[in-house]
């Protein structure tokens, strides 16, 4: 492989989908880990990350580049108001130097893109698309990052991505 050598999130030994904690904690340890120069969460369920949130505050989220660079002061990029799936993919792709390769094919695999879409608050909103491709366009458009390659084979992409791609363009 080109892109060797590749951290692959395998399947659970005991088959049961993980959980919205167990996802975090692999995402967060790799945000600064600089040994894979690709990743892959291929047939890894990320829905338990994709529309929610965290309300305990924003510690988390990667507010900089690794040379320390603001993201929302200097290139506009907020990820505070985003969802946990879109804050992860984004810090992962921001923090490492070395991070060429992602893959997410097939990880959403129950997501289904709408025109509308119904939030945990019960308000109808617009389809929020994957939110891989939200999290790494800004960071695209800004050269903020050194992921040339992402996959997103088996997931069906909405509005909102095809929007978020198209503005990377212009």
């Amino acid at each position: 492989m080109d892109d060797a050598p590749e951290f692959k999130l395998c399947h659970s030994a005991s088959g049961v989908p993980y959980s919205r904690l167990e996802l975090l904690a692999v995402f967060r340890s790799l945000r600064y880990n600089e040994s894979f120069n690709a990743i892959s969460f291929r047939g890894i369920n990320l829905e338990p990350l994709h529309s929610k949130f965290d309300s305990l505050g924003g510690d988390h989220i990667a507010w900089t580049t690794r040379s320390g660079i603001s993201i929302t002061k200097y290139f506009k990029i907020t990820p505070q108001d985003k969802s946990l799936l879109y804050q992860e993919v984004q810090a992962l792709a921001l923090k490492s130097h070395r991070l060429q390769r992602l893959d997410f094919g097939y990880s959403l695999p129950t997501r289904r893109p709408k025109d509308t879409f119904d939030n945990e608050g019960g308000d109808l909103d617009k389809d929020p698309g994957t939110e891989i491709v939200g999290g790494l366009m800004p960071l695209c458009r800004g050269q903020l990052t050194n992921v040339d390659w992402v996959v997103l084979s088996g997931i069906e992409l909405g509005e909102t991505d095809f929007d978020d791609i198209s503005k990377s363009h212009s």
